[in-house]
């Protein structure tokens, strides 16, 4: 083997699990800033999303959303006006949030 050659390893390493982390919480605080406008309040998880992906990479940002949907969905209030829970993913914005996968991704 050549001195030059170097094993890479598959398994993620604590800094990207700090960015993850991290990331989604930083995702949680945009949602609690919001304008409420009817049934969909204005937020900021749109632009934390996209820069959480846009600093971070595609891999680390999509894994921050689907982690913060994940919180969201078995109970922690980390969706806007403090909501959690599968009824929030299944009302109104249940839409939205499922698309901030695909924006994470682009």
């Amino acid at each position: 083997m050549d001195e030059k050659t170097v094993k890479v390893s598959k398994k993620p390493r604590t800094i990207d699990m700090i960015y993850v982390g991290l990331s989604a919480a930083l995702i949680a605080l945009g949602a609690w800033i919001a304008i409420p406008v009817g049934d969909i309040p204005i937020t900021l998880q749109t632009l934390m999303i996209c820069l959480v992906s846009g600093l971070f990479g595609m891999k680390r940002g999509t894994l921050s959303v689907l982690i913060y949907i994940i919180l969201g969905a078995v109970g922690v209030p980390v969706f806007s006006n403090f909501k959690a829970g599968l009824g929030v993913l299944a009302g109104p914005t249940g839409g939205y949030i499922v698309g901030f996968v695909f924006t994470a991704l682009i």
